[in-house]
């Protein structure tokens, strides 16, 4: 009897692995679909789409170019062992960082949003200044507490070493990003094992991620992205690793997690998959119960230190008193989510309606009255068109939203001597981004390629289910609330290891079909 039930719960965990393999593939093929082929046809909430120096259909071609030249580039040479990475990347690192700074001396750091309140506030503070001003903006966002209390400290430290606060801050930031590449980098060498797959990764992460505009701006997306970066490379690193150095790094893991997501809750996705990435592995019979029970106290040990403890200690060091009645709650995020006007990114009229309600029990019950009205008011259609539209707001940017979304930084600041070599880096012209821009814009197209291309396993023992899960959580998260391409700026790090692992598998795979055929390559990679 209990041998049936062991081979029925094995049959099932394999049937939802295999699941999470087609919504995997659904969501990801319809991504790179409709930025490939939607991108120019759809609306943008922000009233305009970047004119890149290719359409993107073109940009998807050459993606596809890149990743077969590369693949017969992996085939053709050996690029089995040696980890001269661990050397050269982080020397590498240390040059990015000189020139992080230089891109942070002359690129503004404030706009008339969220940063710039948090900065002015921690500055204000520092000094003794009068935060009269700044309580409403804590009453509302409290998401905000860890990063304003980071912000007053990075502050202080730079009034005590006579630099200045701004770039200070944003430097901060930037070599968090620059580590979190490294880290990453490591991390993918630690499962992969191929040096080539692990300096090609690092370059499109460093491209993308630490020679980002948004590395100027110290705010919550370049605090959040070692954390990330760590949570991914720490799940590889646990797959390839034995106990009790497993636990340990469970523990890490889920601690790095929670305390990333004081500056941005969205972080807790990637918990969520690991929790269903190992259930499935219990279900497959693969014998994880004590890793299980290892996430299950971590989480539990976390979040009483990060919630029941750091939490209130942020609170007790922030210089205002913010009002929780006044809190934005997740109803509010919900209702923009559903916003039909701007496609479910940021809309100052939802802010209004529950800045408008001092109530806090009424303010989130009209919130969700809003948002449930909304998703209801949708037929078929104009819930796939909603939805494609919201689907290329997100994934569709490369730059992550630079310069065209929002407010964001559309003209160069009168006020700094910017040299003509990082005006025509970073900005914009006539709504064409600079030829760094379509560069980041082509490099992002073979993350989604690769993304869209990602082999299963025959083994369902396979550590690319939690990277699945997490894609699919994260694309779910931002489905439902309230999005924006920077959003996905902070998660750089779970694209990149997907593409690290999407192109080792495609090598592999047309490697196996080739010896079949008794076509051997010279330095050929080997079998699966």
């Amino acid at each position: 009897m209990r041998d049936t039930i062991d081979m029925g719960l094995a049959r099932l965990g394999v049937y939802l692995t295999y699941t999470v393999y087609a919504i995997y593939s659904v969501i990801a093929v319809m991504i790179l679909f409709l930025v490939s082929f939607g991108y120019s046809s759809l609306e943008n909430p922000y009233g305009l789409r970047p004119k890149y120096a290719l359409p993107m259909p073109v940009f998807f071609v050459v993606a596809l170019l890149f990743v077969v030249l590369l693949t017969y580039a992996l085939l053709k040479y050996s690029c089995k062992g040696g980890n001269s990475y661990c050397y050269v990347l982080p020397l590498l690192s240390v040059a990015v960082l000189v020139f992080q700074n230089a891109v942070i001396r002359y690129t503004p750091y404030v706009a008339n949003w969220d940063p710039d309140t948090i900065f002015n506030y921690a500055v204000a503070a520092v000094r003794g200044g009068d935060l009269g001003a700044f309580q409403p903006y804590f009453d509302m966002f409290p998401n905000n507490y860890g990063l304003a209390v980071l912000m007053q400290f990075l502050v202080r430290v730079s009034f005590v070493l006579k630099l200045d606060p701004a770039m200070f801050t944003a430097s901060v930031g930037a070599l968090g990003v620059n580590l979190g590449c490294l880290i990453l980098a490591l991390g993918i060498g630690s499962a992969i094992g191929k040096a080539c797959i692990v300096y090609t990764s690092w370059i499109i992460a460093t491209i993308l991620g630490s020679l980002s505009f948004w590395i100027g701006t110290p705010y919550t997306d370049t605090f959040l992205f070692p954390f990330v970066a760590t949570v991914i490379s720490l799940y590889l690193i646990y797959r390839n690793s034995a106990a009790p150095i497993t636990y340990i790094v469970l523990v890490v893991m889920v601690f790095s997690a929670f305390v990333g997501s004081l500056f941005k809750p969205t972080v807790l996705v990637l918990v969520v998959a690991l929790v269903i990435d190992c259930i499935l592995r219990y279900a497959r019979r693969e014998g994880v119960l004590k890793d299980i029970l290892c996430i299950f106290l971590s989480i539990l040990v976390s979040a009483t230190l990060i919630y029941g403890v750091a939490s209130p200690l942020l609170k007790k060091h922030l210089h205002v008193n913010p009002n929780p009645e006044m809190a934005f709650s997740y109803q509010h995020y919900l209702m923009m989510g559903a916003n039909p006007q701007s496609y479910g990114a940021f809309n100052l009229n939802d802010v209004k309606i529950s800045a408008g309600i001092p109530d806090k029990t009424d303010r989130q019950a009209k919130d969700l009255d809003v948002a449930l009205r909304r998703l209801q008011a949708m037929n078929a259609d104009s819930a796939i068109h909603f939805y494609a539209v919201k689907l290329v707001t997100t994934y569709g940017d490369g730059t992550f939203g630079i310069g065209h979304e929002g407010k964001g930084f559309p003209e160069v600041p009168s006020e700094r001597n910017l040299p003509n070599s990082l005006k025509k880096l970073y900005y914009m012209e006539n709504n064409t981004p600079s030829v760094f821009g379509s560069l980041q814009q082509l490099l992002w197209m073979i993350l989604l390629l690769c993304a869209a291309l990602l082999l299963p396993r025959k083994n369902t023992d396979d550590y690319a289910v939690f990277l699945r899960l997490s894609f699919i959580g994260l694309t779910c998260f931002l489905m439902l609330f309230e999005t924006r391409a920077r959003y996905l700026y902070s998660f750089l790090p779970v694209f990149v290891v997907i593409f690290a692992v999407s192109l080792d598998r495609i090598v592999l795979q047309v490697n196996a079909v080739l010896v079949k055929r008794g076509i051997v390559l010279s330095g050929g990679m080997g079998d699966e």
